[in-house]
């Protein structure tokens, strides 16, 4: 697991482009442990469109 990604996505506001490219480049599993670390007081945007990407993903 790249830990960058999971910070990025932790840190970065979900309507950043740089937010936009962690998402994309990041594995499932590294998703998955963002959601875990995610509290979900003022970050209910962000839980949304990380689960909808897992979701996406496994779709395919």
């Amino acid at each position: 697991m790249n830990e960058n990604n999971i910070n990025w996505l932790l840190s970065c506001p979900c309507n950043d482009c740089n937010f936009k490219n962690h998402l994309k480049y990041a594995s499932i599993d590294e998703l998955k442990a963002t959601l875990s670390q995610l509290p979900e007081y003022h970050n209910k945007t962000k839980i949304k469109v990380i689960k909808s990407e897992i979701r996406r993903r496994t779709k395919e």
